[in-house]
């Protein structure tokens, strides 16, 4: 599962959750503007990170979407697409 951490607005957000898509990967935008909690969650989670979208998959945080698409592109290099 790969959660992002982000807002309705954010480009790069949007742009996440359809690199998700395109590789079939069950995904989640929680929008960190929703509620206070959430807030709280997005700075504890993520200390120090003031730019969006931070990204979780499968329990790891994996930083922004570069990092994300690295962290996606050394999976398929090392096992494939079919491992996703």
């Amino acid at each position: 599962m790969v959660l992002i951490y982000g807002d309705s607005n954010c480009i790069v957000c949007k742009q996440t959750a359809d690199l998700c898509k395109q590789y079939s990967l069950e995904h989640k935008l929680i929008n960190i503007n929703e509620s206070f909690a959430t807030e709280d969650e997005f700075a504890t989670k993520f200390k120090n990170k003031k730019y969006i979208p931070q990204i979780e998959w499968n329990g790891k945080i994996i930083g922004g979407y570069n990092q994300f698409l690295e962290a996606l592109e050394e999976m398929i290099n090392n096992y494939g697409e079919n491992t996703l």
